[in-house]
């Protein structure tokens, strides 16, 4: 670079000195013989072009195609002015006008003549012509003969400085391209030099990287290999544990019965088999770490191999680059773009060996996945044949709470501990033995608690209110609500009931619809219309066919029971209801009762034979034993009570409140009288009879006002006929009438205060509650 900076200088300096004026030069001492325009201004360099050059020296910039095409411009030029220089005779060229101070500035150069001629002409015509002294014209050719001589010689002197001005620029113009080439030459060198610093830092830098990398997999291999010894000790511990446990049950099985030696044997066997099933499947899996490992070794050498070859690919292309850089120019371009594609194949090389690794790690992650994927399947399959054993014992639970005396209640699968372990695989008949053993304890454990929140309650009441008058006595009978069980997913059997009761309840309210004459106020459905069950036949529904006899008043209950049954039917569809176990225990007994009403409804308006008391006798029946389950196990929340206990209570009041009317429906239709005993005594003696059993009922559980409610508006019913005068009443038995309105306010009075005995005692249990080791 220091070369070409001297060069530099010395090529400006020559130009300073070709440009500036030298004494002994002819131009300077015939000004007129140089022509500006034609001479000095298209070669002339001025310090303008000097300072140029000088910048473009310093700066190394290349030539543009500008400036090229000015100063071949200018070449052009100084020819022509040159050859015209050559040919004084020769026609002027046609120029463009010019303003006066151009036609001053020519003046005093060589192209005179032809401004001169021209007002020489036009003066010998004004002015008169001169004698014809001989002397005189002689003196006037030789002056103007020597005019010409100098003339002659000004044009030669300006011809040969515009040609040293040509050729000293052409010197000026090499020694600038020779420059600029030496600057390309040294600037390449430096480039290559450059880019073989680089390529040799990006080597070092790359082994540096595989260095660590392989630094980082080894120390990844032996944390993985310290974690495998570590398991692999962990395991033998613990198989040495199970092993030790194994020898220390069979040394306390053979101190036991001769059958329960047979069952350790088969369950030690069966440990033993699990336990290589698990040997086995730890070796399956070491091996596909260690089958892992080798794949993923076999990978990084492939990986290696192909970083070598492409580090020999580029040194072969560093080779090839270096060898066109010393060629001519003209290849220096197709070097580049071989150079260029060599390094894209090496980047493609290099991202396609990237991604074969990343490749790689995702199937090695895949694999981690999977087992992770077993575990998990592992863990839900324990569970959930845990649940399924909890269900088992559920189910021996409840048979044997129904074989044993007192409520169908015992503890839920949460709140219990375990009749047996799952793995010991007991039988049905098993288990129920042993929830015959554990269930009388848990219901004394839990009477015990339930008098010992009472009396907590009562003391709670007592420092709070003051002095009472006495302790607030146990209802008896009453069983607080246990926690909902936890519900699984519908079986297709839930599926089938569900559907089945929604499909009976549909019968069942389009059969009460024509039962009560309403298909006839439905166009296009009249001829279907039979006519009310009340009026038709031969009667025997009517206020007077006997002394049960309702009121017309009573087949409104109808419509209210469409609404309450349907809203259970909802209920039984709602979220998490489909596997409720409430649900599946009488879901098949209220189908069953809607199916028998569906049917009354037909028989009693088309049969004369009094069949019509089947169905409903059938109906009670069910209701009955649906009641009895529900109170067995008491509903938690209050929508459940609403929906399920309320709405088939008043179902199940209304089928009881109305039985003695079917049945003496049926008699009137067989025609069966009661002569010699008196009929209002025997109405009265049926009545006693089915209050005390509408009582026991009522007063279960929390107090059953939906039940309550049913046999209060059929009482009623019964006893408007008999107590209102005429025409609204019948005027027979009034005593019946009597009975039957004390007995509707008291069905009513004695659920509502039972329900408030309940409640309270809740309220008072919630409201400071026992610890949980009480």
């Amino acid at each position: 670079m220091q070369d070409a900076s001297s060069e530099s200088r010395a090529a400006l300096e020559r130009l300073r000195g070709a440009s500036a004026p030298r004494p002994d030069d002819d131009a300077t001492r015939a000004p007129a013989a140089r022509p500006r325009r034609a001479l000095a201004a298209p070669g002339e360099i001025s310090r303008r072009d000097l300072r140029r050059h000088e910048r473009a020296l310093r700066s190394g910039r290349p030539e543009t195609a500008a400036e090229r095409r000015v100063r071949e411009d200018r070449r052009a030029d100084v020819h022509r002015a040159m050859d015209r220089l050559r040919t004084p005779g020769a026609p002027a060229e046609q120029r463009p006008r010019r303003d006066l101070s151009e036609i001053l500035d020519r003046l005093g150069s060589p192209d005179l003549a032809r401004f001169a001629d021209p007002l020489v002409g036009t003066v010998e015509r004004i002015l008169p012509a001169p004698g014809r002294d001989p002397e005189k014209a002689a003196e006037a050719a030789r002056r103007r003969a020597a005019a010409e001589e100098r003339l002659r010689a000004g044009r030669e002197r300006a011809a040969e400085a515009a040609r040293r001005r040509a050729a000293e620029h052409e010197r000026l113009v090499a020694e600038a391209a020779a420059a600029a080439q030496a600057r390309d030459a040294a600037q390449a060198r430096d480039a290559a030099a450059l880019q073989a610093r680089l390529d040799e830092e990006a080597r070092r830098a790359q082994a540096a990287r595989v260095a660590r990398r392989r630094r980082e997999e080894e120390k990844q291999r032996r944390r993985r290999e310290a974690d495998r010894r570590r398991r692999v000790a962990a395991e033998e511990k613990a198989r040495a544990a199970v092993e030790a446990e194994a020898r220390r049950r069979e040394r306390e099985e053979r101190r036991r019965r001769e059958a329960e030696v047979a069952a350790e044997r088969a369950r030690v066997q069966a440990e033993r088999r699990a336990r290589e099933e698990a040997a086995l499947a730890e070796r399956e899996r070491l091996r596909l770490e260690a089958e892992a490992e080798a794949e993923r070794r076999r990978q990084a050498a492939e990986a290696e191999r192909r970083r070598l070859e492409a580090e020999r690919v580029e040194a072969e292309r560093r080779r090839r680059a270096e060898e066109a850089e010393r060629r001519r120019r003209e290849a220096e371009e197709a070097a580049r773009l071989e150079a260029e594609r060599r390094r894209r194949q090496a980047a493609r090389v290099r991202a396609h060996t990237v991604l074969h690794a990343e490749r790689a790690l995702a199937q090695a992650r895949l694999l981690e996945d999977r087992a992770r994927e077993a575990e998990r399947r592992a863990a839900e399959d324990a569970a959930r044949r845990r649940r399924e054993h909890e269900e088992r014992e559920s189910r021996a639970l409840a048979r044997a709470a129904r074989e044993l005396e007192g409520p169908e209640v015992f503890p839920a699968a949460a709140d219990r501990p375990l009749l047996s372990d799952p793995e010991e695989g007991l039988t049905d008949e098993e288990l129920f033995a042993r929830a015959r053993v554990a269930l009388p304890e848990w219901r004394r454990r839990q009477r015990l608690s339930t008098k010992a929140q009472a009396v907590r309650a009562e003391a709670i009441a007592h420092s709070s209110a003051g002095p009472v008058t006495g302790a607030l006595p146990l209802i008896p009978g009453y069983t607080p609500a246990p926690p909902e069980e936890p519900a699984g997913s519908p079986t297709r059997a839930d599926r089938r009931g569900q559907t089945l009761l929604t499909v009976v309840w549909a019968l069942f309210v389009l059969s009460s619809a024509w039962g009560l004459g309403l298909a006839g106020r439905v166009p296009g459905l009249g001829a279907l219309d039979a006519g009310a069950y009340p009026f038709t036949a031969d009667g025997r529904h009517g206020p007077g066919a006997s002394v049960f006899g309702l009121s017309p008043l009573h087949p409104a209950i109808w419509p209210v029971l469409w609404l309450l049954t349907g809203m259970y039917v909802l209920r039984q569809w709602g979220r998490g209801q489909g596997a409720s176990p409430r649900h599946r225990r009488i879901r098949g007994a209220v189908a069953g009762t809607l199916l028998a009403l569906a049917l009354w409804f037909p028989l009693a308006v088309l049969a004369p034979g009094g069949l019509d008391v089947v169905p409903w006798l059938l109906a009670l029946v069910l209701m009955l034993r649906v009641v009895r389950r529900l109170g067995a196990r008491p509903a938690a929340r209050r929508l459940a009570r609403v929906a399920e206990d309320g709405a088939l209570g008043v179902l199940l009041g209304t089928l009881l409140a109305g039985a003695p009317t079917a049945v003496g429906a049926a008699l009137h239709a067989w025609g069966v009288h009661v002569d010699w005993f008196p009929t209002e005594l025997l109405a009265l003696l049926v009545l006693m009879a089915l209050l005390l059993a509408a009582l026991r009922l009522v007063l279960g559980g929390r107090g059953r006002l939906g039940v309550a409610l049913g046999m209060a508006w059929t009482l009623l019913c019964l006893a408007l006929p008999r107590l209102l005068p005429s025409p609204l009443g019948a005027q027979q038995s009034a005593w019946v009438g009597l009975a039957a309105a004390f007995g509707a306010l008291l069905l009513v009075t004695a659920a509502a205060v039972r329900r408030s005995w309940a409640r309270q005692i809740e309220r008072d249990a919630a409201r400071r509650p026992h610890p949980a080791g009480a």
